[in-house]
Formats: C-alpha cells, structure tokens, sequence
C-alpha cells in the first residue's frame, strides 16, 4: 500500500509485522496507482499514473527507473515471470518484457486489440512457458514466455464493448483453465486451448469444492447469490435421461443440436 505521497509500507498478515519503504522524491513518484509485491526476488513493481513505473528492491532499498517506450500510456497489466525474473506489463497498446533491473526486452504490438489479462503459463502438451492473454475482443492469444513471439489464437466468450481485468485459475491436473471476466467465465482447455464452454452471471469458479458460483437478481436490489456443481459428462447424459424419462428426443431439437 502507499501510504502518503512518499511512502510504501508492506504489511505481513501472518506476523503483523509493517516495514515501511520512503520513495526517493523522483517525478511524478506522488501518482502510483499500485504496488505489486514479487516476493521471489523481494522487489514492489509501482505503477504509475503518469506513464512512470519505479521498481523498489525491498533488501536494498535502491529504487529504479522502469524503461518505459515512448508514448507509453501508463501501465494497467501486470504480471511477473518469476522463473525468468521480468516483468511483463501493458498500457492497452502493447505488450513489453521488463528485467529486474528495469531495462525493456521485449515488445508486442496488440494491433487494435486491448489486453484484459496478462498470466504466465506452461503447455501441458509441449512443456513450453508461454504469456496467456486474453484480449477485449474474445480472441486468446499465447506468446513464448522468453522471446514474446506469438505462437497461436483461439475464441473465448465475452462482453464486447469495454475491457475487463481477467482473473485467472490455471488447474492443470484437470487439463483445465478458468477465465473470469466480468461475470463470464470460460473454461479452456488446456490440451487444445479450445474453450469447452462459458457460464454466464459467474462470480468465478471454486478450485477446492469444483463449483461455479453464480447469481440472478429481480431488482438492482433483490440479488440472489447460489452455486451448481461442475458437471461432468455422463452428468449431464445421465441428467438429460432423467428429463426425458425414456421419451425420443424431438426431431427439431435434434436438428438444433446436430444429435
């Protein structure tokens, strides 16, 4: 959190304990608009308002100038490749790699397209690291995590018209990946990264209990928050026989259906 116009302070849940960080007085270091902590090389990536990043290593102290490109517009996307120690972060125009010593590695261009997400992931067919990010338009794109080359696109569900933040949930003893955004969430998966389908009025996907907690409402104040389980396949046929109760499938709904 920042505390004041020069401040940082890190805040440990289990101890309690806060250490707090001053912020040398830079330009513009009184607009950050986050802090994300990178426990595994102990460093607080600041995002700033004013098209300015800082990194500040928590053992040291030191506090380094992010190489931004020009005509950066300010960062809204991040994610960290602790593997590789980098960052890798967004402004809504492109994509760039950052090294822990904040010099820029790599770009992507996002041609018209504005990211919703950035999330590091490993092909479960290829065991290679890639950069995950799903774009405003429903297209999902996958980068080499070194190089920032593109190396393939599929369709996922959304809403057009704005950009929401994607929350990711990677279940890779499934073959699985849950994309929630703006209560859609898609499931992916992660042998084909073809979506197998999207639930709407999602709150998101519980890994623990393998539920999709959803909502519906009668009014903006009569909202009613439940939960269905995630069915498997020879759920919904076993579920789909106890509706017809032995009676035919009708021919228009096998047309619609292609059954």
């Amino acid at each position: 959190n920042t505390l004041d116009d020069h401040l940082c302070c890190l805040y440990d849940i289990e101890s309690g304990k806060t250490d707090e960080y001053e912020i040398e007085d830079l330009d513009n270091s009184d607009s950050f608009s986050s802090a994300e902590y990178c426990k595994d090389i102990n460093v607080l990536y600041l995002t700033g308002k004013k098209k300015e990043d800082l990194i500040l290593d928590l053992s040291s102290g030191k506090l380094i100038k992010v190489s931004l490109p020009e005509g950066w517009d300010s960062t809204d996307q991040f994610c960290f490749d602790k593997e590789r120690s980098q960052f890798i972060i967004s402004d809504g125009i492109k994509i760039i790699y950052i090294s822990a010593d904040g010099k820029l590695l790599h770009t992507i261009a996002c041609d018209g397209m504005v990211p919703a997400g950035l999330a590091v992931a490993k092909d479960p067919t290829t065991g290679k690291d890639m950069l995950i990010v799903p774009y405003n338009d429903g297209v999902l794109c996958r980068y080499d995590l070194k190089s920032g080359e593109f190396i393939a696109s599929s369709r996922i569900t959304c809403y057009s018209g704005y950009t929401p933040d994607a929350f990711f949930e990677f279940d890779y003893s499934a073959g699985l990946l849950y994309i929630t955004m703006d209560n859609v969430t898609d499931i992916i998966d992660l042998n084909s990264w073809q979506e197998l389908s999207y639930v709407n009025y999602s709150l998101g996907h519980c890994k623990v209990y393998d539920r999709f907690y959803t909502y519906s409402y009668e009014t903006s104040t009569n909202v009613h928050v439940g939960y269905f389980k995630h069915y498997t396949l020879q759920d919904l046929i076993d579920k789909a026989k106890a509706i017809l109760k032995d009676e035919p499938i009708p021919e228009v709904m096998r047309a619609e259906y292609g059954i």
